[in-house]
């Protein structure tokens, strides 16, 4: 039977802003279905998928999921990333393929599955990065997959119009997590004017934002939420 509360996919959800992002939907009484390969998160209203990203063979669970709980989705949040942190000539073909398909690939060929899982007004928020902007300085394959991912954001924007969704993308700055440890070491850490790093959940309130009504003429946007980190 299809549940009559908000359904929201959000991809990467052990740890981090995914982490947060779930759980502020949650506590707002949504439903939750979370992309992970682990599983930290306890909820009536929780359903977790146990997937790695970077394998597209696994794309086809999600497709069974959605035909076997016939959810409607209200919301889709790509915020799945990883990296591996070298330099340009020390990245190997493995290293480039595994960040490309878990935090690129995997936003295109799930968001195709999905679109006729999607309602009516339905959001897509991509979760990118400020390194799209600053180029890495360093890992430029990650720079590289959040740059396409703003591009796709972009794009599926145009795509989705006849069909009444929104797509945006959040880049957040240098924010408190375990993939920014040492942040206060980063080379762009003092060009933040509000001078301190950010909280998973001012990154989650803005999705939170996006996925909602009130958001309801923003589309096919970069919005930056990093404290002013390019001003000076």
């Amino acid at each position: 039977m299809q549940n009559k509360k908000n359904v929201i996919l959000i991809s990467g959800t052990s740890s981090g802003i995914g982490f947060e992002i779930a759980n502020l939907f949650l506590k707002n009484k949504n439903v939750v279905v979370g992309i992970s390969r682990k599983n930290r998160i306890v909820h009536k209203n929780y359903h977790h998928l146990k997937i790695d990203l970077s394998n597209r063979d696994n794309d086809i669970i999600i497709k069974k999921f959605f035909d076997k709980k016939k959810f409607r989705l209200t919301g889709i949040v790509h915020n799945a990333g990883m990296n591996i942190p070298k330099k340009f000539n020390k990245i190997t073909k493995k290293d480039y393929d595994i960040v490309m398909r878990t935090n690129l690939e995997s936003a295109f060929f799930i968001t195709q599955i999905l679109i006729k899982y999607l309602k009516k007004n339905s959001s897509i928020v991509n979760i990118s990065s400020f390194s799209s902007i600053s180029g890495g300085p360093f890992s430029s394959h990650y720079a590289i997959s959040k740059s396409g991912l703003e591009t796709l954001t972009k794009n599926l924007a145009i795509f989705f119009r006849g069909k009444q969704v929104r797509v945006n993308a959040i880049s957040p700055g240098l924010i408190k997590t375990k993939l920014a440890k040492g942040y206060k070491n980063h080379p762009y850490f003092n060009r933040v004017i509000l001078n301190r790093v950010g909280k998973t959940i001012e990154i989650a309130e803005v999705v939170k934002f996006l996925i909602s009504d009130k958001s309801s003429y923003i589309n096919g946007q970069i919005i930056n939420v990093d404290g002013g980190m390019f001003f000076r």
